[in-house]
């Protein structure tokens, strides 16, 4: 009925090295051949909004051209999360493509007005698992301002730019996948430390009953690497109008 991928998206990612060759960015052609042999009803595929920016837009090119030789009809959409239901400005590439003989176009569901704050989104939240800044960062943290991140403002100061303190009347700022001491963390708007792992769930728009194993790092990381649940919801349930409750 549906295949849904998200081929790696490290080599196009504005916040790694952004390898035109990253032999990674292939992957995607591992989706075409699992396409082409199951031949699903209706195909999903997610990845960052840094494929459609700068040198990547070679790549982005290719892709679409790829997908619509396929039997089907593609469209690809940049959305972000922070419209469906999760509170996290995240913006994300997501392809529909619809088998052609079912003669349906693809759609997507219309965003919301109402957005969640980061202060919404924390209220009641039971910490447990958390990560030690380091003083360093405890000491930026007095300095940076709500919403703001560790350069401070400067021009040309790239230190510290991704460690980021939260605005808790916004969205959160995208969870990345790395995080680490004294060099990149997304830190609380209250108080001088980082956002614990359920805060950062919460933030993902995970159920606080979720759980992710392994240390904090690698928790982390699996948060980061996700597509938020409320997000592909929104998109799964237009699916199922659009497609599946016509055939």
């Amino acid at each position: 009925d549906l295949l849904d991928a998200s081929p790696p998206c490290q080599g196009f990612s504005t916040s790694g090295k952004r390898k035109v060759n990253d032999p990674r960015n292939d992957l995607f052609l591992e989706f075409v051949r699992l396409v082409k042999e199951l031949n699903p009803k209706v195909f999903v595929m997610e990845n960052v909004s840094g494929m459609v920016k700068g040198k990547m837009k070679g790549r982005f090119i290719e892709i679409m051209k790829t997908l619509k030789a396929l039997p089907y009809k593609v469209k690809c959409k940049l959305m972000n999360a922070m419209f469906y239901g999760v509170p996290q400005s995240r913006q994300r590439l997501i392809w529909i493509g619809i088998r052609n003989d079912l003669n349906i176009e693809p759609s997507y569901p219309k965003p919301q007005s109402k957005i969640i704050t980061v202060k919404e989104a924390l209220k009641g939240v039971e910490n447990k698992t958390f990560i030690d800044p380091g003083e360093k960062l405890r000491k930026l943290w007095f300095k940076m301002k709500w919403g703001g991140d560790g350069a401070l403002g400067k021009k040309n100061n790239k230190r510290n730019f991704n460690t980021k303190k939260l605005h808790p009347n916004k969205p959160s700022f995208t969870l990345p996948k790395m995080i680490g001491t004294n060099m990149a963390l997304i830190m609380h708007w209250r108080e001088p430390r980082s956002l614990t792992i359920e805060e950062a769930k919460r933030i993902q728009s995970f159920p606080d009953d979720f759980i992710f194993i392994g240390d904090f790092r690698e928790q982390w990381a699996r948060i980061g690497n996700s597509v938020p649940p409320k997000f592909m919801e929104a998109i799964a349930r237009e699916i199922k109008r659009q497609v599946f409750d016509r055939i």
